[in-house]
């Protein structure tokens, strides 16, 4: 290959230089997986990744990462989940993956029956909730020392509650599999099997610490920071789906719709919904990503993923394996510095047929982001945010 413009401003590698840099990501990337997985065979990049590609992405906000496979493509199937059940299946893979934790193993630390971890926290939550409804009952509250007690001692066992499932369940930088809910999803059908990670592959994801959760409005609706800009926003912004628009209606006292002399309903207030990549349908972001494609990948110098009749099939979210491995290594992703977040992020994962599968929602996932459930796509809802993924190979 000669040197010269690849027209995107750079220079393009020669043999020798592209050699080396296949060399640079594969030890790379043997490096910064076998804390997690342990040692893991990479396949090679692909030839177009060359280090003036990976530049050109990384300049977009974008960063190169091989997913290494962690299911057997004969072995690991959906029977094979279904004929031992998903608390095993999750356990095995945990024990082929010492490093990449279980939930199940890691309720244990904690002291937690893995089993019924979620029933006392709807436990203590009722019990909570109980003691204030007595409370509101009551026609003083504040002068009543008997109800005061009640719901210091509930507050309290909540605290401790919380305390002691603080720890490594909690902690995001302790790397572990999604978790048994998800296995259970896919033995009913719901979701898919994964057997895209029987495959290892090349990947390029945007490099987006998560937005996290900072405060509540007098309303109480979650208030969170936005998702950093990079060009690649700036691409997405321009396109149809995101400049769209959704129109609040103004109501009266009773919630009925407002209307004009011409009898039309009033517009309360315009919401954009990109709303710093919040609240975008599905179907608008894969539409996103489909427009900008083309030129996008004649920018970063990938001639070879243009032409698709489906650009959707390499350009497009995580599937929620994709994403709960890389994240594994990118703790960023799921919880940003010293903030919890409530964010939940999209993926391309089918469920039930008509919705995709989220990761990152409350209670586990807003401290370790590894639980799944559908979208919530309402109007002026900032809880679904989502990353790009181009796939390389």
């Amino acid at each position: 290959m000669e040197t010269g413009d690849s027209g995107f401003g750079t220079k393009i590698d020669t043999p020798d230089q592209e050699t080396a840099h296949s060399a640079e990501l594969i030890a790379r990337e043997q490096e910064r997986w076998e804390p997690i997985l342990g040692k893991v065979a990479i396949s090679p990049p692909p030839d177009y990744l060359t280090s003036d590609v990976e530049k050109n992405l990384s300049d977009e906000g974008f960063d190169v990462f091989y997913i290494p496979p962690v299911l057997h493509p004969r072995e690991d199937t959906v029977d094979s989940l279904r004929k031992i059940g998903p608390g095993n299946f999750s356990r095995e893979l945990a024990q082929k993956y010492p490093n990449w934790r279980s939930h199940e193993d890691l309720r244990m630390k904690e002291g937690l029956n893995p089993t019924a971890s979620q029933d006392s926290d709807r436990a203590v939550e009722r019990q909570l909730q109980v003691t204030k409804d007595l409370i509101d009952l009551l026609p003083d509250p504040s002068l009543n020392e008997q109800g005061k007690k009640e719901l210091t001692r509930a507050l309290a066992q909540k605290r401790d509650h919380d305390h002691l499932s603080l720890g490594q369940l909690y902690d995001p930088s302790i790397p572990r599999g999604l978790d048994r809910e998800f296995w259970e999803a896919v033995a009913r059908g719901d979701i898919p099997f994964p057997s895209e990670a029987a495959e290892g592959k090349w990947v390029a994801v945007e490099r987006l610490p998560k937005a996290s959760t900072v405060i509540k409005d007098a309303d109480g609706e979650h208030e969170v920071e936005k998702y950093e800009d990079t060009p690649f926003t700036e691409r997405l912004n321009k396109t149809r789906g995101f400049s769209r628009v959704h129109e609040e209606l103004l109501t009266d006292e009773e919630g009925k719709e407002v209307e004009d002399e011409e009898g039309k309903p009033i517009i309360a207030k315009e919401i954009p919904l990109r709303h710093n990549r919040f609240n975008i349908d599905p179907a608008d972001i894969n539409s996103g990503l489909r427009e900008v494609s083309d030129k996008f990948f004649k920018d970063m110098d990938l001639p070879s993923l243009r032409g698709y009749d489906n650009p959707n099939e390499v350009i497009r979210p995580l599937t929620a394996m994709e994403l709960n491995i890389l994240a594994s290594r990118n703790p960023d992703w799921i919880n940003p510095g010293d903030n919890l977040t409530h964010v939940q992020e999209l993926t391309s994962t089918p469920w039930r047929g008509y919705g995709k599968v989220v990761v990152g929602a409350d209670g586990d996932a807003g401290k370790t982001g590894f639980v799944v459930g559908t979208p919530r796509m309402e109007p002026g809802s900032v809880k679904t945010g989502f990353r790009a993924a181009i796939i390389l190979t």
